[in-house]
């Protein structure tokens, strides 16, 4: 009988981590939001918990989530602007980024396939920032494109997506 049930502990335990972890790797970027992480609405009125990762300049902060780890949320008075991230896993397969960020697809290629995408400059790199805009142009995924790799994504509300140094 304790066999059982501790057979039914384990499975149980492992079934709950594969979910926890499962949901945590399945939450993907997108024009409106990052997982519960929805643009233009009041970090408050998710039910996420989060810290200030420093101290508030003027109206403009980042914030991390405890529920996602590998993005921070830059908030304007309160409000979701943009979130950030260095880890390629938040793009979906139905990003036009998915392709280039997992290097299944060349700089050229991408311009050719995606010319709704933006493609400026670098302001401080050897490299691109890729935009992608939303059909009115209110949202924006970018996308730093330094040295042939992927090295940073941002999603939020232009022109907050836009701007390289965040809140400074």
């Amino acid at each position: 009988m304790q066999l059982h049930v501790k057979k039914s502990l384990m499975f149980f335990t492992f079934v709950s981590c594969f979910f926890i972890s499962f949901s945590a790797q399945s939450t993907k970027l997108h024009h409106d939001q990052f997982g519960e992480l929805v643009f233009a609405h009041s970090v408050k009125d998710t039910a996420l918990t989060f810290h200030y990762l420093d101290s508030q300049l003027s109206d403009c902060q980042y914030v991390a989530i405890d529920k996602y780890p590998e993005v921070e949320a830059m908030l304007l008075e309160g409000i979701i602007v943009r979130v950030e991230t260095k880890d390629i896993q938040v793009l979906g397969t139905d990003s036009p980024f998915y392709s280039l960020a997992n290097n299944l697809m060349d700089l050229a290629a991408f311009k050719q396939a995606h010319p709704q995408v933006e493609v400026a400059a670098h302001e401080y790199e050897n490299g691109y920032y890729l935009r992608w805009y939303n059909n009115n142009q209110s949202k924006a995924i970018v996308v730093d494109y330094v040295q042939g790799k992927v090295t940073n994504i941002k999603a939020g509300i232009v022109p907050h997506v836009l701007f390289v140094e965040g809140c400074a």
